[in-house]
């Protein structure tokens, strides 16, 4: 490949040389324990939620019946 004065040099197969990607800046995660225990117990805790609620409503239904 040769350059030409004021040009950028172009390669055989039509890249420019010396255009270079734009890069992201890295993501940075930070870990916070008290996150994740809330999100890991959350689960159990939305379950017994409903399972209380069914078994309110089962009452509630059975009252209604007698």
């Amino acid at each position: 490949s040769y350059s030409r004065p004021g040009k950028k040099a172009v390669q055989p197969h039509g890249t420019v040389k010396g255009a270079g990607r734009k890069r992201r800046a890295p993501v940075v995660i930070q870990y916070d324990p008290e996150a994740r225990k809330d999100y890991l117990t959350g689960f159990s805790k939305r379950k017994k939620e409903r399972q209380d609620k069914a078994i309110e409503e089962a009452e509630v239904k059975l009252k209604v019946v007698l």
